[in-house]
C-alpha cells in the first residue's frame, strides 16, 4: 500500500505516491477584487497580486527596488527621491503609501458593500411587495405571447393553404416590422436605465435613433426664458416618430397582406369552380341562398324578442304610477319615496279621471304597434 502524505504540491513528487493538494477556491473572495479592480501586478514576477506589500516584504527589497516601487507606482519623481538618501526613509515612505492605497481600497470596499446591500434590499422589498403585481405582468406577457404566435401560425397556414408568394413576402415585411418595434422598445427602456458611458459602449447593440429636440422653453414667447438654462433643455421625438412610422407601415402593410390572401383565395375558389356543372352550379347558389335566408330570420326573430321585452317593461312601468308626496304649500317634499301603506292617495277629479283614461289608451296602443309583425300587413 503506498504512502499517502497531504504535502504542498511544490514539494509532492510523483513518484512518492503523494496527493497533491487543492485549495478549496470560494468565488466570494475574489468577488470584490474582481469588481473593484484591486489587483496589483508584482514587478519582480509579473504576476498580478490582490494585496499590498506587507512590511516585511517591503524590508527585504533593495534601495534600486524601493525607488522603482515609489517611481513608478506612487509617482515619486527623480528628485524627490535624490533627496532621500537613507533607506530607512524609502522603507517608511513606501509603508506610507502602500498604507494609503490599502486604506482607500478598505474604504472603496466598503462603500461597495454598502450599496450592494442596499440594492439587494431595495430588489427584495419590491419582489416581495409587487409579486402579485409582477405575476400579472407576466400573465399578460404569456397571454400576448400565446396571441401572437397563434397570428403567426394561421397567417402561415394561410399562405400556405392558398400557395400565394405575394402574401409571403409581406408577411415576412410584417415580421420584419415586429422585430424592428420590439428592438426599438428596448433600446427606449435601456437608454432610460444605463448611463451615458454605457450608452456610448453599447451603441451598436441600441435602434440607431436620430436627435430631434424640440425645447418647450420656446413656445413660451419670452426671450429671458429662451436664452436662459430652461431654453437648453429639451424632449427628442425622434423615437416617438419612427414609432409613429413603425405602426403606420405595420398597418399598411398588414391591409396588403390580407388583399393578397383574398386575392389568392378567389383566384383558388375560381380554379376550384371551373369543372363545375350546371346542376351543382344551382345546387351551391340555391344553399347559398337558403343560408341567406336563414340569417335573415334569425336575425328577425332577435329582434321580435328584443321588442317583446321592452314592450313588457314598458308595461309594467306604465302600472306602477309614483306620485311624489308635497306639502301644504304645494312644494314637492325631498325625503325618501313613501311606502304603499303610507303614501297619500291624489284627491278624486274629473281631469285626473281623464289622464288615466288617455294614459291606459297610450299604453294600449303602443302595446298593438310593438306586437304587430310586417307579415301581418302582408297577409
Amino acid at each position: 500500500m503506498p504512502h499517502l502524505s497531504l504535502v504542498p504540491h511544490d514539494t509532492c513528487s510523483s513518484s512518492a505516491g503523494g496527493i497533491h493538494v487543492v485549495h478549496a477556491w470560494e468565488w466570494s473572495d475574489n468577488l470584490i477584487q474582481y469588481w473593484m479592480g484591486n489587483d496589483v501586478t508584482d514587478e519582480s514576477t509579473g504576476k498580478q497580486r490582490s494585496t499590498r506589500l506587507t512590511y516585511e516584504e517591503i524590508s527585504s527589497m533593495r534601495v534600486r527596488d524601493l525607488k522603482r516601487h515609489l517611481a513608478h507606482r506612487h509617482g515619486y519623481s527623480h528628485e524627490e527621491l535624490s533627496k532621500i538618501l537613507d533607506k530607512k526613509d524609502l522603507i517608511s515612505n513606501l509603508l506610507y503609501e502602500e498604507d494609503k492605497l490599502r486604506s482607500q481600497q478598505q474604504s472603496k470596499q466598503q462603500r461597495y458593500h454598502f450599496w450592494n446591500l442596499a440594492l439587494t434590499t431595495v430588489l427584495a422589498i419590491v419582489l416581495v411587495a409587487g409579486m402579485p403585481l409582477w405575476i400579472q405582468v407576466m400573465n399578460v406577457i404569456s397571454v400576448n405571447f400565446v396571441v401572437y404566435t397563434d397570428r403567426l401560425t394561421y397567417g402561415l397556414s394561410q399562405c400556405y393553404q392558398y400557395r400565394s408568394s405575394s402574401a409571403v413576402i409581406w408577411f415576412i415585411c410584417l415580421l420584419l416590422l415586429d422585430l424592428c418595434q420590439l428592438w426599438l422598445s428596448l433600446s427606449i427602456a435601456a437608454s432610460w436605465i444605463l448611463s451615458k458611458h454605457y450608452r456610448a459602449k453599447y451603441a451598436h447593440w441600441l435602434f440607431p435613433t436620430p436627435s430631434f429636440a424640440v425645447h418647450p422653453a420656446q413656445f413660451l414667447g419670452n426671450p429671458q426664458i429662451s436664452q436662459g438654462p430652461l431654453g437648453s433643455y429639451g424632449i427628442n421625438i425622434a423615437p416617438m416618430v419612427i414609432s409613429w412610422g413603425l405602426r403606420y407601415a405595420h398597418a399598411y402593410v398588414e391591409r396588403w397582406t390580407g388583399l393578397a390572401l383574398a386575392k389568392a383565395q378567389r383566384a383558388q375558389q375560381k380554379k376550384e369552380r371551373e369543372w363545375e356543372t350546371p346542376d351543382q352550379r344551382a345546387a351551391r347558389k340555391a344553399a347559398k341562398k337558403e343560408a341567406k335566408r336563414q340569417a335573415k330570420q334569425q336575425a328577425q326573430e332577435r329582434q321580435e324578442a328584443q321588442a317583446q321585452a321592452a314592450a313588457a317593461m314598458l308595461q309594467q312601468q306604465h302600472r306602477t304610477v309614483e306620485f311624489i308626496p308635497t306639502t301644504q304649500d304645494g312644494t314637492a317634499t325631498v325625503n325618501a319615496p313613501p311606502t304603499a301603506a303610507s303614501a297619500p292617495m291624489p284627491p278624486p277629479s274629473q281631469a285626473h279621471d281623464e289622464f288615466l283614461q288617455q294614459n291606459q289608451q297610450h299604453s294600449q296602443e303602443s302595446d298593438e304597434s310593438l306586437f304587430s309583425s310586417p307579415l301581418d300587413e302582408l297577409d
